[in-house]
């Protein structure tokens, strides 16, 4: 019995130490220009291939992205989404809204809930910072 005991001890701990890595985590990258910032999330649950969301979030003034886990930006900053295929035909979302649970220098992760004429996408996500091409000039 010890030895059953043993085994079912170590397949709990290798279920929860894998789990992390298969949570369904969307990933992506961002770009932001003066009061806006364009999140490109291609890696999602429920994704069709070639399929990408966008969440572009504008605010009425400069806009530095900090992590308030209690604060979704809807309530301080405009959020839209879309969902877009590779030849950029994108569709708009209903809703949208990000919260940013951890910003650095580099990479920001959080979690995201769009909206989509009854289909609706949400959990977290990690997006890596990608320099803007051309680069913007705020005035």
């Amino acid at each position: 019995m010890t030895r059953i005991s043993e085994l079912a001890a170590l397949v709990v701990a290798l279920i929860t130490s894998v789990m992390p890595a298969f949570a369904g985590d969307a990933k992506g990258w961002y770009e932001g220009c003066c009061t806006t910032v364009d999140f490109h999330i291609v890696e999602f649950p429920g994704r069709a291939p070639g399929e990408e969301l966008r969440l572009r979030m504008h605010s009425g003034g400069y806009l530095q992205l900090m992590a308030y886990p209690d604060l979704w930006w809807s309530k301080v900053a405009t959020i839209k989404g879309q969902r877009c295929t590779r030849a950029d035909k994108c569709e708009d979302g209903t809703g949208a809204d990000i919260q940013v649970l951890k910003a650095t220098k580099r990479r920001i992760t959080g979690k995201y809930v769009v909206d989509f004429n009854g289909q609706h996408f949400e959990g977290q996500f990690s997006v890596k910072y990608r320099k803007r091409h051309p680069q913007c000039i705020c005035e």
